[in-house]
């Protein structure tokens, strides 16, 4: 029988290593790509979006055995704005823009992930990832009104924006996988 949501998280949260390796790529891919300096907090299990509103939402799944993970960046505008000027400076930010940052930051991230999670046992596979925008960003951050586990991270500039991490099954989701080489 699959965890519930609650079960999941409070499960994750007792996996410091896992955890360790979520804040690592995350943080060393906004540093990087989006070249915007971030800090991770200690996370800690949520179960709401709360009243912060997403300019962007930005999600993907890393499908794995024995553990699968559904991964949730939604972003205020503030953050999307920076990580956006960040990335491609000079550019006007734009939905359409911060989106594809979004999307990039959480596939960029895999290729941190996967090789640390390999040398914890864990063999995962990433789907691609999905970027919405405004009201279908808010829309979609509404239905996700459970439990997961919250990473919040903050910018030098005193941004503050909450990676989330939930149970497989969590996102209703036609997901597609990258082709795996064999």
């Amino acid at each position: 029988m699959p965890d519930s949501a609650k079960d999941f998280a409070e499960k994750l949260l007792g996996q410091t290593q896992i955890l360790e390796i979520f804040k690592t790529a995350f943080q060393k891919t906004i540093i990087e790509f989006a070249h915007v300096k971030a800090e991770a907090g200690e996370a800690l299990m949520a179960s709401a979006f709360g009243e912060q509103e997403a300019f962007v939402v930005g999600f993907i799944r890393f499908q794995g055995a024995p553990s699968s993970y559904e991964i949730v960046l939604p972003l205020p505008q503030d953050v999307a704005t920076e990580f956006c000027q960040g990335t491609f400076p000079g550019e006007q930010p734009s939905s359409d823009l911060a989106k594809d940052v979004t999307s990039e930051i959480l596939n960029i991230s895999f290729g941190t992930i996967d090789p640390l999670m390999k040398m914890q046992g864990l063999r995962l596979v990433s789907s691609f990832p999905v970027g919405l925008s405004s009201s279908a960003a808010n829309a979609f951050a509404k239905k996700l009104n459970q439990e997961c586990v919250q990473i919040p991270f903050q910018t030098f500039g005193k941004k503050v924006f909450r990676l989330r991490i939930f149970s497989p099954g969590s996102i209703s989701h036609k997901w597609q996988y990258t082709p795996i080489k064999r």
